[in-house]
């Protein structure tokens, strides 16, 4: 058997390259320096085959690895001693020498053949045979000494993973779907009964898979599935309302979703009402009345939903957990305690806390709610009650501790979340030992994370919910806080009172105005300076003399981890993923100067380089590392050799390896909803209408007051206007408010 090749052709086209083209060079893959799963993009170091010159060469290809032959057209435009030599065209095949083989072996690419078993194999059979004798004769291996029949099976096993991923891969590749659906769809059958389905039912498979709707359709208009079929109708309806949802909605008004289908889909509304209908027949759509709408539900929200709203009911039922407490007597303890004077606000909202089943504290930046959350913690102490603290992300667990010297995780480890199972330890029937639980930053817990908490709730325990009401609500679905506060059914308290900034803030009074849907004021005093733009490349200038001159030089804040750029988007001219790549460019390892010795290596990886002195951001929680999703450091040092990268974090170091890069991002710029819970010196809040309609007023709002010195807001002053003006993404379609009051 003949390993089907894997060819890259970056000129779109599908025939292999001429074998007699001294324009090809030959040779074996090294090291493959970095795969991108989804596109195939790849850099290898490359061995000639005459032995002596060695290149890192950039292209595309569906499967690399170690030891195979490989053939490369250079792109015209490559130059040589450029560093990486970019490929229009390059062809992966079996390795060609036992040496190669070896190579290939040991890299795994044939699950369960490595190391010792590797070597064997290698010297045993011609490299070019052995395809033949996995595929057709694997009697042979037992010729080999040390190869009994379960390692006979075990290398048969392998091959055919490798033989069916491979298949499926390059079927992906020459298609331009994404390689990484190789990896779910082996699961489930052989890469030719897959590839039939994908040919024969592109959309069922889409559902059941989860595949991205979009890719999936433009491959099936391609193989010539009819555009006003009723499964890529069934299919779109199921995509178009999990987009919706996927903006925080539970549920989209029926006519929205309609509307959108027909223009989106270029169908007929009658057969859009048939597939709509079909959906709510099989069970997987209900409809349901959100305030007199008739609204289109996913049956997991909206199950999810009304088990929310049922477990929130529950705690009416409850008694007052502290009804013994003497709160007054205890106020003025911990006041003396902690050496604080508590407002009035404040001690209402402990006292509330103390004798509720259920409390709900909520108030902007500065009203003191990490003071109260410290009175409360001294008082529960005192009285040896069992309580946690936590907050939905790493970063508010990691401030809430530091604020209070108690404790505080985030919700998903005090539940002892499993990643690997997707399970929790805490549930329904193995409930935490807890008295009271306090959550912070609670407008960020979506359906889903609340639903998990209130299960893993012994019956007896209260439960204390702080946030502000008026930052933008959670990414997943739902608007949990609003619709307890809403609901009018549990105690709540809210703060008004502003202790961080003086009276006279311009961040208080401009934030403020911004939730008042009014326009920030213009002058430039004090500590909030509105600075209007027009266009993309003033904003852009704007933009680099803050951070370079102004914020250092005038406002003596210098070190760049205490002020950052926050957009609403990450893609676009003025996104955050762009906005990185070009101030990475001109800031350099000025940003942070690496360590000594770490020099000004740079790695690329995962869609993006990092050099040394970069600023990153952690995207998701390491519990091993100590580093949570939203922590921002700073590269000290790229080892090529060991195959790490060493980033600073406050007062401690971590160590990435290269295959961990997925887990940073550059971080010259955030979005806002990462930089929700977070504080800095100073902030510089970017608007452009391309930003438009997604930021609003809260989102504004939640930029703004996540400075506590200075706020730099740059904007387009029309793009701005309208996005005060409205807050229509922030009213979400939702029952909760209602399934409360019932």
């Amino acid at each position: 058997m003949r390993l089907t090749e894997l060819v890259s052709d970056d000129s779109s086209s599908a025939g292999a390259p001429d074998q007699g083209d001294s324009g090809f060079l030959r040779g074996s893959i090294e090291r493959v320096v970095h795969f991108q799963e989804d596109s195939g993009q790849c850099v290898l170091e490359v061995l000639l085959n005459n032995g002596k010159e060695r290149l890192l060469v950039g292209g595309h290809a569906a499967d690399v690895h170690p030891g195979q032959s490989v053939e490369i057209k250079l792109s015209e435009s490559s130059v040589p001693g450029a560093g990486v030599r970019q490929a229009s065209r390059l062809k992966a095949d079996w390795p060609s020498s036992e040496k190669a083989l070896r190579k290939f072996l040991r890299s795994g690419a044939l699950p369960g053949v490595e190391g010792h078993l590797a070597t064997v194999l290698a010297r045993a059979f011609p490299s070019r045979e052995l395809p033949e004798i996995l595929e057709h004769a694997p009697a042979r291996l037992l010729q080999v000494p040390g190869i009994g029949p379960q390692k006979r099976q075990r290398i048969s096993r392998g091959w055919r993973e490798f033989r069916d991923r491979h298949e499926l891969a390059d079927f992906l590749f020459r298609e331009g779907l994404p390689l990484s659906w190789a990896r779910t769809l082996s699961r489930r059958s052989s890469a030719a009964e897959v590839i039939e389905s994908l040919r024969e039912r592109p959309y069922d498979l889409a559902r059941e898979q989860g595949l991205d709707f979009e890719i999936i359709d433009a491959f099936a208009l391609r193989q010539g599935h009819a555009a006003d079929s009723l499964p890529r109708l069934r299919t779109g309806l199921h995509h178009l309302l999990n987009e919706f949802c996927q903006q925080g909605h539970c549920a989209c008004p029926e006519e929205k979703l309609l509307s959108q289908a027909a223009e989106t889909l270029s169908a007929p509304v009658d057969l859009l009402d048939e597939a709509l209908e079909m959906e709510i027949l099989a069970g997987a759509f209900l409809l349901e009345d959100i305030a007199g709408v008739p609204c289109v539900y996913p049956r997991g929200i909206w199950e999810l939903e009304r088990e929310v709203a049922a477990q929130l009911r529950a705690f009416r039922e409850r008694p007052a957990p502290w009804g013994w407490v003497d709160s007054p007597k205890f106020l003025q303890w911990a006041q003396h305690l902690l050496n604080i004077r508590l407002a009035p606000l404040q001690k209402e909202a402990i006292e509330t806390a103390l004798s509720s089943p259920l409390t709900v504290i909520t108030g902007g930046p500065g009203t003191g709610k990490t003071t109260l959350i410290r009175s409360l913690v001294t008082i529960l102490q005192a009285q040896f009650a069992r309580f946690a603290l936590c907050t939905p992300t790493g970063r508010a667990a990691q401030r809430l501790e530091e604020a209070t010297a108690v404790p505080a995780t985030t919700i998903h480890r005090l539940l002892r979340y499993n990643g690997l199972t997707g399970a929790f330890h805490f549930r329904r029937g193995n409930p935490l030992n807890v008295d009271l639980v306090l959550v912070d930053e609670v407008s960020m817990v979506d359906l889903e994370l609340m639903s998990r908490l209130l299960e893993a709730l012994p019956p007896h325990a209260a439960l204390v919910l702080v946030g502000d009401a008026d930052q933008i609500p959670s990414i997943g679905a739902g608007s949990v806080l609003q619709s307890l506060i809403a609901s009018g059914v549990f105690s709540t308290v809210r703060l008004t009172e502003i202790f961080r900034q003086s009276h006279e803030s311009r961040i208080r009074l401009n934030a403020r105005r911004i939730n008042e849907g009014l326009m920030p004021l213009e002058d430039d005093d004090g500590d909030f300076h509105y600075l209007p733009v027009r266009g993309v490349e003033e904003s852009k200038k704007v933009l680099l003399d803050l951070v370079t001159r102004v914020i250092p030089g005038q406002y003596g804040i210098r070190d760049p981890s205490q002020f950052q750029i926050l957009v609403p988007l990450n893609k676009g001219a003025l996104g955050a993923q762009r906005l990185n790549e070009e101030l990475q460019q001109a800031l350099g390892p000025t940003a942070r100067p690496p360590a000594a010795g770490g020099g000004l290596e740079t790695v690329a990886g995962f869609g993006q380089s990092f050099r040394g002195g970069d600023k990153v951001m952690v995207t998701r929680n390491d519990y091993g590392k100590g580093v949570f999703n939203g922590d921002i450091g700073f590269i000290q040092a790229i080892d090529h050799r060991a195959r790490k990268v060493e980033v600073h974090f406050d007062a401690r170091s971590v160590v990435f390896h290269f295959e961990e890069l997925g887990n940073l991002t550059l971080a010259y710029a955030i979005s806002v909803h990462k930089a929700q819970g977070s504080e800095y010196r100073a902030v510089i809040v970017l608007l452009h209408r391309e930003h438009l309609p997604l930021a609003q007023r809260h989102l504004i709002y939640t930029a703004v007051t996540r400075g506590k010195e200075q706020v730099f807001l740059v904007a387009d002053p029309d793009a701005l206007r309208i996005a005060v003006a409205s807050d229509e993404n922030s009213r979400r379609w939702q029952k909760l408010t209602e399934l409360l009051k019932q």
